[in-house]
């Protein structure tokens, strides 16, 4: 052990030891727990759930994958957003385009504050789920909207947020 000076209150310079270093960290570092589910390749062993990492849950509701390429228009702001990929949320691509968008539930579709209005391409969508309207239901959403945590857009849309 080192020995090092200590002054303390009244000004006395003390001498004291040194305490023997930490030992090394045997955790891995922050973030790195959720890579050690990915496979050799960097992909999930099952479907990556919209928490990004491996959650065994279904990349969309009936557990379908579905390729998109289509542009989001945000109303009043006029922001567009090009989504192409995999399994986009609107929800996901509300907030990729640096608009606020509330959700309490980690986007489980429970809270109901993702609720949007659809003004155009509703047809493309899927028709509501019966979980969708209970939540809307019990949370005493307006049933014209639809929950962006549950709605994986696959053709053109334009939505509107009431509180924009």
């Amino acid at each position: 052990m080192t020995r090092s000076a200590a002054v303390d209150m009244t000004g006395n310079v003390t001498q004291r030891e040194a305490r023997p270093s930490r030992p090394a960290r045997t955790t891995p570092p922050r973030g790195t727990r959720s890579r050690a589910l990915l496979t050799p390749k960097g992909r999930a062993p099952h479907p990556v759930g919209t928490d990004g990492i491996a959650s065994g849950r279904p990349t969309m509701d009936h557990g379908m994958r579905v390729m998109t390429n289509c542009e989001i228009r945000f109303l009043p702001s006029g922001r567009t957003i090009r989504l192409s990929g995999e399994g986009t949320t609107l929800l996901e691509a509300t907030r990729a385009a640096g608009l606020p968008i509330a959700s309490a539930c980690g986007e489980n579709g429970a809270c109901a504050r993702c609720g949007l209005e659809i003004i155009a391409g509703a047809d493309s969508l899927p028709g509501e789920s019966d979980r969708e309207r209970r939540i809307k239901s019990r949370n005493r959403i307006d049933p014209d909207l639809r929950l962006a945590c549950r709605i994986r857009p696959v053709a053109d849309l334009t939505v509107r947020a009431r509180y924009w």
